[in-house]
This record gives structure tokens, C-alpha cells and sequence, in this order.
């Protein structure tokens, strides 16, 4: 029996205003929201004891918040490397690493390429800023949301925030 529905579309990500800031927090992820196969996802945390503070960052690329099957990504700050999670999940072996400004090397999964060439690291002052260049493969289509995650030298965590509403065609 056919019920009709369209199913659950991902529109849009919001935030509401006015709620208190954290210690550690996302605070600012671009683009909001687009499509397309590539694009350069920037995500920015902040740490009130600096960016320095920082020990590592994540952003997932999933239709759901599910690092299996999905376009997940770690940055580890001490190291200055970005490394991806195999296809297996976040239980296999990781893949990398990449040094963000270097502009050679890329890393796979069957659901995309991170790129070197365009992928950076800045941290400033109470920030860590990471741009992530990214190309979807051609199975990983459809609507997908982008979360984004921290954790400081305190062991103190974001929760995952979803940070941007991507059409991946």
C-alpha cells in the first residue's frame, strides 16, 4: 500500500539566538547550504582558554548522524593532520593523514575525496578554523547534513551541531 508521503527532505539548518555560549564551542560553519559534488566546508571552533586549546575536531557528512557509510573526517591540532574514516566506520583503521596547506596528497572512501590542495588549518586567538576541501562520489547522492564537533586539552566536548544542509548530486 502506498501512503503517498515524499519522504523526510533535509531544508535547512537553524540556530536559535540568544542561548549561552559555551566554553567550547562550533561557532560558524560554511556554506550553510548548497549543492553539488564538491565544495570547501569551513568550520570554525572556538575555545574561550584559545584555539591552541583545541585538540581535535570532526565533521560528518551523512544523511543522518552516523559515521558509518558516511564522509567523516577528523583533525587532530598537536599534529596539524586531517584523517578520514574508512569505509568500515569509525571502528577500521583511518585514512590519511593530510597536512592541510601542503596542496599535494588526497584520501578516499566510497563516499568522497579529501583534497590537500585547499584544505587548511588556522588557529587565532580563541578560533580554530578549518577548511576542508571535499568531492562527493558519484554513490553518495541525495540530501546529506554536515555536523561538526570539538574536544580541548580539558577533555571537555561540543555536542555534534548540524551545521549545514548539503544536496549532493
Amino acid at each position: 500500500m502506498t501512503s503517498g508521503n515524499s519522504d523526510w527532505n533535509v531544508r535547512g539548518v537553524w540556530s536559535v539566538p540568544g542561548a549561552a555560549t559555551p566554553a567550547l564551542s562550533v561557532s560558524n560553519f560554511t556554506p550553510a547550504t548548497g549543492t553539488g559534488t564538491s565544495a570547501v566546508f569551513t568550520a570554525t571552533f572556538t575555545d574561550n582558554a584559545g584555539g591552541a586549546n583545541i585538540s581535535n575536531a570532526q565533521i560528518l557528512i551523512n544523511s543522518a548522524l552516523n559515521g558509518d557509510a558516511a564522509c567523516y573526517l577528523g583533525y587532530v591540532r598537536s599534529t596539524n593532520q586531517f584523517f578520514l574514516v574508512s569505509d568500515g566506520g569509525p571502528s577500521t583503521p583511518l585514512l590519511g593523514p593530510i597536512t592541510p596547506g601542503s596542496g599535494t596528497g588526497s584520501m578516499s572512501n566510497s563516499q568522497c575525496t579529501i583534497t590537500g590542495a585547499g584544505t587548511t588549518s588556522v588557529t587565532s586567538g580563541t578560533t580554530l578554523t578549518l577548511g576542508v576541501n571535499v568531492t562527493f562520489k558519484p554513490g553518495f547522492t541525495g540530501y546529506k547534513l554536515a555536523y561538526a564537533a570539538a574536544q580541548n586539552a580539558s577533555s571537555a566536548n561540543t555536542d555534534w551541531h548540524a551545521s549545514s544542509a548539503w544536496l549532493v548530486q
